[in-house]
């Protein structure tokens, strides 16, 4: 995965520079601040090298002359985990998984460091987000004889953020963006919820939701605020405050003259 993103980096930094050492030729010639467009509809890019089954799009439009707003949603899906080996636990098969995203941003483009109207160049501002995600697996078990025991397993991650972002927005042959969110530091809530069926005493069940939040932190380390100084209860759930970042690169299409 470190490969691919470094390669789209890369590739994203040499198209940046390039559009950005001709930006006086797409914007300048025969044009001025006043045409640049007000609506920006969005795809996020960044979010397929972290989820499964990602489509997230956002929409951006121009309240005044150095203002925007923004409200961002999607479909999203968590990988597998099939093939993650997880001490006494099989994990047969998954059953069903989904996950969504919603949330929304105020961005205030720099006068003194932006030489274009937005929503072209360097922004600041406030954004919340919201993250679910739910899935249901069938596993296999021992119990303390060491007999299998088959089971199922429903698990539910949510994650909310309310931050501050700083990022910049390339607009390309007029109509082309390429928008870079760069630092996005933010205080974030995690919670996590496993619950077993099947015939298990409940301090098994503890001990199982316990392996499944490891393994599961394991595969995607943006959840290790969870068992942090803290586990999960004997019903399996977690739940804490803790920091949180955001990034992300999204490319889109500008509409609408002002």
């Amino acid at each position: 995965m470190s490969t691919r993103i470094s390669a789209l980096m890369l590739l994203l930094v040499m198209w940046c520079n390039a559009a950005f050492s001709q930006s006086d030729k797409w914007l300048g010639e025969g044009g001025s601040k006043e045409e640049s467009y007000t609506n920006n509809v969005k795809l996020n890019i960044s979010s397929w090298l972290l989820y499964n089954k990602t489509y997230v799009f956002s929409y951006e439009r121009r309240i005044n002359a150095r203002q925007t707003a923004a409200i961002t949603g999607g479909y999203m899906e968590l990988p597998p985990l099939l093939n993650i080996n997880i001490k006494d636990i099989d994990i047969r098969k998954n059953v069903s998984q989904s996950g969504y995203m919603f949330g929304g941003e105020y961005r205030f483009y720099l006068a003194k460091e932006n030489k274009y109207a937005p929503p072209h160049g360097l922004y600041i501002g406030p954004y919340v987000t919201y993250y679910r995600f739910d899935n249901k697996r069938n596993l296999s078990v021992r119990d303390s004889a060491g007999n299998p025991l088959d089971l199922s397993v429903k698990t539910s991650i949510t994650n909310f953020n309310i931050g501050f972002e700083l990022g910049y927005q390339f607009i390309l042959a007029k109509r082309i963006s390429l928008d870079f969110i760069l630092i996005g530091p933010s205080i974030a809530n995690y919670t996590a919820k496993f619950k077993l069926d099947g015939n298990i005493d409940p301090e098994s069940a503890q001990y199982y939701n316990q392996e499944l939040a490891e393994a599961l932190i394991n595969r995607f380390p943006m959840l290790n605020k969870l068992l942090e100084n803290k586990e999960v209860d004997v019903s399996g759930n977690g739940n804490v405050w803790a920091p949180g970042f955001r990034y992300a690169i999204f490319v889109g299409y500008t509409f609408g003259r002002r």
